[in-house]
């Protein structure tokens, strides 16, 4: 969820980084030195600054001068800035001693600060150590990323062990997350006075984010639209399915559809939202263009579809209200889209990018079908695609007679909610009858049998049911 936190996150790392500066400070000479390169004495040149906490960090092995050290060159006050050695002075302070410098290092990674690259995986390695190591800063960072599932995998039992230790500390941030925990539900048993009990703390020490979930009625999972069926009869996934992006034609793609826009919490076990959706696409070669419209908000887009059937978008972004925010619409990125295309129904994943918090949006699953399907089921003569023995149970022989060749030919199954479940790659096949053998690994149930190869489908109803002949 995107919260306030991210302002209060900026004040965290800077308190983290540098510590408090006392009057008499120069008794100190570490304290005086980080005074210097904070341009507290005027007249006084960085470089001397530099020079004491390389003599502190070098001679004595002061984990606090190898903080400041690191920060220096993160930012080139008194040095050139330099991410290695940056990285290597904060690494250093953290195995000495100095747990708030895992802090410093995870922040950097996740915000690709001090001309590192942004790697999500790094900065919850690094706020985990921070976490072991007793970091207060870090209890909440690891917490967050394991939370979202960002750079790690998604736990909420776990964040929720991490803002527990936090909150112990009258931590305001922990204090905020283990009460939403608590009423949502998530990691823990759902319990109406523990997340009042947190949420007031929280905001009896001011983090406003807790008073204004307190003023809610309802908890963001509250959704009752689970197994909802969308106005066109496309039915809605009651958690996040898992889905590949199955191999696609761009020319497959272009027209009008209409559905379901669904998002869900960041487990993809509960339900957050339903918004129709309308698309509107067309194709110049591999690129798709168009326009998509959910809830209020309209999107010019611009996609490239990839060879797997993943479609990255290379335009398109939105700005939306989000929940857990203080600063108005949040700007959010579309990045990719694993979708599947079958009878008309095109369903599968979208992912977007908060710009403005610099992290992914929660699991979102799009299902539509098309108003009006211009492309035949059958596009070559009368060919007719069987499949038998049909109910299958384990594997079923496909059959169908080709009166030209095709090249990258691809037989795939989809769910009735249009998801891709089973895909194999044919290759070229020549003209005449081809029979060839698939094994599909699925639940019983009906599904829909299409075998494409470019601009080219066929398909038909298949069912699996164990114990069928």
């Amino acid at each position: 969820m995107k919260t306030k936190i991210r302002i209060l996150a900026a004040a965290v790392v800077m308190a983290a980084a540098v510590p408090c500066i006392h009057t008499a400070a120069q008794t100190d000479s570490v304290e005086y030195a980080i005074e210097i390169l904070k341009g507290l004495h005027d007249g006084a040149d960085a470089a001397k600054g530099i020079a004491i906490l390389e003599d502190a960090a070098e001679r004595r092995g002061d984990a606090r001068a190898m903080n400041a050290l690191g920060l220096a060159y993160m930012k080139g006050i008194g040095v050139e800035q330099d991410s290695t050695l940056c990285v290597g002075w904060m690494e250093r302070a953290g195995a000495s001693g100095y747990a708030e410098a895992y802090h410093n290092l995870g922040m950097m990674y996740k915000y690709a600060n001090g001309g590192l690259r942004q790697n999500m995986a790094k900065a919850y390695r690094y706020f985990a150590r921070g976490a072991e190591a007793g970091s207060v800063a870090c209890w909440y960072d690891a917490g967050y990323m394991l939370y979202k599932g960002l750079g790690c995998r998604q736990d909420y039992a776990m964040a929720a062990r991490w803002f527990r230790k936090g909150a112990d500390k009258d931590h305001s941030l922990s204090l905020y997350m283990l009460g939403l925990c608590y009423r949502n539900g998530y990691g823990v048993e759902r319990d109406t006075a523990r997340a009042s009990f947190y949420l007031g703390r929280a905001a009896t020490l001011g983090y406003s984010a807790a008073i204004e979930e307190l003023m809610r009625e309802t908890p963001e999972n509250s959704w009752n639209g689970l197994h909802a069926i969308t106005a066109s009869a496309v039915e809605v996934p009651a958690t996040m399915p898992s889905v590949s992006p199955a191999p696609v034609s761009p020319a497959a793609l272009p027209g009008r559809y209409a559905g379901t826009l669904v998002t869900y919490d960041w487990s993809g076990r509960h339900i957050i939202s339903e918004q129709p959706l309308t698309v509107d696409m067309t194709a110049r070669g591999d690129t798709l263009t168009g326009k998509w419209c959910h809830g209020g908000d309209t999107v010019r887009f611009e996609a490239v579809v990839s060879h797997d059937g993943r479609l990255r978008f290379t335009r398109g972004a939105v700005r939306q209200h989000e929940r857990y925010t203080d600063v108005g619409k949040v700007l959010y990125r579309f990045k990719h889209a694993d979708l599947a295309v079958s009878g008309g129904c095109l369903a599968g994943a979208l992912r977007l990018y908060s710009v403005t918090y610099q992290e992914p949006e929660r699991p979102m699953y799009v299902c539509m079908r098309k108003e009006a399907d211009a492309t035949p089921a059958d596009s070559v003569g009368a060919s007719r695609l069987t499949a038998y023995p049909n109910p299958f149970s384990g594997q079923m022989t496909v059959e169908i007679d080709l009166p030209e060749p095709v090249a990258d030919a691809t037989v795939g199954l989809f769910s009735q909610a249009g998801m891709n479940v089973y895909s194999a790659k044919l290759g070229s096949l020549p003209a005449g009858r081809q029979t060839f053998t698939v094994s599909p690994s699925v639940p019983d149930g009906v599904y829909v049998l299409t075998m494409t190869a470019g601009n080219k489908r066929w398909q038909t109803i298949v069912i699996k049911r164990r114990g069928a002949l």
